[in-house]
C-alpha cells in the first residue's frame, strides 16, 4: 500500500483550473520534490495534502485513510502532518524553545515530556545552546531550523517544506540542504519538499515530480529523470537538457533507428517509428573533425564556467536553435564546428504513443 496516494486531484479557484487529473502514490520514508516553474501548481497540491485547500475534484490517502474526497474532509490538525512555511511563520515574540514547545502544548502534553521532547529536537537540529533566543536574534538558516524543529517536534508521517529555501543566500540554502538530507535520514518521515530550483531537487529527493501547467509531467527519480524523460518538457526542464527534431525509421528492443540531418544514427529510446524527439545533454555532444560529425554549427559564445568553456551554437539545417557544449578550451565566436552526437535518448513527440522499455539503457551509438 502506497503511503500518499493522490488519485485524478483537480482544483480550481473560480474559473481557472490549477490543477488537473494529478495521479501520484509515494512510498513511505520517501523524499519528494514537487518540481516546475512558476505557477505550474506545485505550492496548491502541497496546500491540498497539507488540508489548507480542498479538491475541486478526486482523493487523497494516506495510510489507507482518506483525507480528501467528495464527501471527505480531514481537518489540517487531524492529519498529523509538519509543514515548514516560506516565511517560517515563527511566533517573534517566543524564544526558540517557546516556539518549538507551543504545538505540544496544543496536544496537551504534559510539561515533563514537552521539556524532554523540546530538548531532543533542539539537539537535533543543532540549536540546543539558542533555546532562550528570540527569532530576530538569529540568523536566516538558524529560524529555518527553529522551524524545522517545531515540526519535528509532534513526529508527524510527514514533512511538508514549501520553498523553504527561497529566502536564503546560496551558502546557506547549501548547507539546509545537507541539513534535510541528513534529518530524512535520521527521522525516517516522509518528505514533500517543494521548490522550482532542479539543482535543489536533485540534491535532496529521492523521488521528483516535474510538473507544468497544473499537471504532471513524470515522476521518478533523479537519474531517471536525466536519462529517461518522457516529454519534451522534462527534457528541456532538468539540467539545461536539448531536444532536437528526428524521425524513427525502425526499432530493434530499446535501439531507435533514428534519421538526424540526412544521417542514421542507432540510440536508445521509447519512441515508436514517426516523429520523435532526440534528447541530448552536454556531456552527449563532443566536437569531430571536419566532415565527420552529425551536425554542423557555428559558435554563438562562450562562457567560463566550473573549469570548462560553456559553448552555445546555432546549429544549421535542423530545425533547432541553440545547443550547448562544454569544452576545454576556448572558441572564437563564430567558429564552424562538426558535432558528434555520442548518446541521448529518443521519446515521442508530443502526443505520439511511447513504447513499452525492454531493457538497460544503452549508451552506444551504431552508425549506418
Amino acid at each position: 500500500m502506497p503511503h500518499l496516494s493522490l488519485r485524478n486531484i483537480s482544483k480550481s479557484f473560480g474559473e481557472q483550473d490549477v490543477l488537473t487529473g494529478i495521479g501520484l502514490e509515494l512510498p513511505a520514508g520517501a523524499f519528494l520534490a514537487l518540481l516546475g516553474p512558476s505557477g505550474c501548481g506545485k505550492t496548491t497540491l502541497l496546500r491540498l495534502i497539507a488540508g489548507l485547500e480542498r479538491p475541486s475534484q478526486g482523493s487523497l490517502w494516506l495510510d489507507g485513510r482518506e483525507l480528501a474526497g467528495p464527501s471527505t474532509f480531514v481537518l489540517p490538525e487531524a492529519r498529523g502532518l509538519g509543514m515548514v512555511f516560506q516565511s517560517y511563520a515563527l511566533w517573534p515574540s517566543m524564544t526558540v524553545q517557546g516556539n518549538v514547545e507551543f504545538g505540544l502544548k496544543v496536544q496537551g502534553m504534559s510539561r515533563s515530556e514537552r521539556k524532554a521532547r523540546v530538548a531532543e529536537v533542539l539537539a537535533t537540529v543543532g540549536l540546543d545552546a539558542l533555546a532562550d533566543r528570540r527569532p530576530h536574534e538569529l540568523s536566516g538558516g538558524q529560524r529555518q531550523r527553529v522551524a524545522l524543529a517545531r515540526s519535528l517536534a509532534l513526529r508527524p508521517r510527514m514533512i511538508l517544506l514549501d520553498e523553504p529555501l527561497a529566502n536564503l543566500d546560496a551558502h546557506l540554502r547549501q548547507s539546509m540542504l545537507a541539513e534535510f538530507r541528513r534529518l530524512h535520514a535520521a527521522t525516517g518521515a516522509t518528505f514533500v519538499f517543494v521548490t522550482h530550483d532542479q539543482d535543489e531537487a536533485m540534491a535532496v529527493a529521492s523521488h521528483i515530480a516535474v510538473m507544468s501547467q497544473g499537471r504532471i509531467e513524470q515522476v521518478g527519480t533523479p537519474e531517471t529523470l536525466y536519462r529517461r524523460p518522457k516529454t519534451a518538457m522534462v527534457a528541456r526542464f532538468i539540467s539545461h537538457g536539448m531536444t532536437l527534431p528526428v524521425e524513427v525509421t525502425a526499432r530493434d528492443g530499446d535501439l531507435c533507428r533514428t534519421l538526424l540531418n540526412g544521417q542514421v544514427l542507432g540510440l536508445p529510446g521509447s519512441a515508436a517509428e514517426g516523429p520523435a524527439w532526440l534528447c541530448l545533454h552536454r556531456e552527449d555532444l563532443t566536437i569531430a573533425p571536419a566532415g565527420q560529425g552529425h551536425i554542423r554549427a557555428e559558435v554563438l559564445g562562450q562562457n567560463f564556467r566550473n573549469g570548462r568553456y560553456l559553448t552555445h551554437v546555432t546549429p544549421q539545417g535542423i530545425g533547432a536553435d541553440v545547443l550547448s557544449l562544454a569544452l576545454d578550451h576556448p572558441v572564437a565566436q563564430g567558429t564552424a564546428l562538426h558535432i558528434r552526437i555520442a548518446s541521448g535518448w529518443v521519446i515521442a513527440r508530443d502526443g505520439g504513443t511511447p513504447v513499452a522499455s525492454q531493457g538497460a539503457y544503452l549508451t552506444e551509438r551504431v552508425d549506418a
